[in-house]
């Protein structure tokens, strides 16, 4: 009896040495497919193209809108010897407003304070049997972004150059008013209008339009590889290089290139990564990328060639 509990527990051991065996095999194997293909080898290639078309360049840093100084973008609207009969505030506190629209009516009349701006609050002091009501207000327009630029763009920039920032209310366009002249730590602060109703100390993202390549070349971001400082791409050898399939082995050469403008180009709602090459490459030129089993890469058809950074 004994022996046969052993023999027993002898064979439960083997068989879960079995299976955990088979399970790490598995696991082993399956990361091996999964895992990017190292200079030894690859998974798979595929053909690209290098593309022409318009090429926006820009250039985009984080912005701050002004804060700390209230004296700077805040309003005091005081009326004097009022009562409840001359006097009711038509707008509370955190409503905003238009140049137009009436914030107050005083004895009859809608008053209208001539800037886009939001009530931050209203305080009321009795004098003998009347009151001062004093107005505090945010003026949006006199608002600003500030904003540090890489000192060796600032020569790109002026105040024709076209602008974008994003905030928590959206997407807008603006200009810039104020160029900085001093370098601190390899940046310049340079100045942008605010042309949302966000509030300050909100954070943005600003892009600068730095000008345009009418007939600039790119590929698709994967089929751009990277060595230390190095940029290169794997063009086609082959005598009749298509865009057929890939089968078999393909004479490929390894070719440095020089990056310029990253882009995204929106396509049936995805989006598409694109670099700008400079120099290295040709428009005729047929990429090779290696891909890993299981990715496709892919183009979007782009039938005017436009490329907007």
């Amino acid at each position: 009896m004994k022996r046969k509990v052993v023999l027993t527990a002898v064979i439960v051991v083997t068989v879960v040495a079995l299976i955990i065996s088979v399970v790490a095999a598995s696991a082993l194997n399956g990361s091996q497919v999964l895992q990017r293909p190292d200079s030894a080898g690859y998974a798979g290639l595929v053909r690209v193209p290098v593309m022409k078309g318009e090429i926006v360049h820009t250039f985009s840093a984080k912005g701050q809108i002004a804060s700390g100084m209230p004296e700077a973008y805040t309003e005091i609207v005081t009326y004097n010897n009022v009562s409840d009969k001359t006097f009711r505030m038509l707008k509370s506190s955190g409503d905003e407003f238009a140049p137009d629209e009436p914030v107050c009516n005083y004895r009859g009349s809608d008053k209208a304070l001539g800037f886009h701006g939001r009530i931050i609050g209203a305080d009321v002091e009795k004098e003998g049997s009347a009151y001062t009501v004093t107005i505090h207000v945010l003026n949006y327009d006199k608002l600003w972004i500030n904003v540090l630029v890489d000192a060796q763009k600032l020569a790109q920039i002026n105040a024709s150059t076209e602008v974008r920032y994003v905030s928590a209310s959206g997407e807008h366009t603006s200009r810039v008013t104020r160029l900085g002249y001093e370098i601190v730590d390899e940046k310049v602060p340079v100045e942008v209008a605010l042309a949302s109703h966000d509030l300050p100390g909100s954070e943005v993202t600003v892009t600068f339009v730095l000008g345009k390549a009418l007939e600039g070349l790119y590929i698709p971001a994967d089929a751009l590889y990277q060595e230390a400082d190095s940029f290169y791409v794997y063009v086609d050898r082959s005598p009749m290089a298509s865009f057929d399939p890939v089968e078999g082995d393909v004479p490929k050469k390894r070719v440095e290139v020089v990056a310029g403008q990253r882009f995204t180009v929106k396509e049936s709602g995805l989006d598409y990564q694109y670099v700008e090459i400079l120099a290295g490459v040709r428009e005729s030129d047929v990429l090779l990328v290696e891909t890993v089993i299981g990715t496709i890469v892919e183009s979007p058809d782009i039938a005017s060639g436009l490329a907007s950074g």
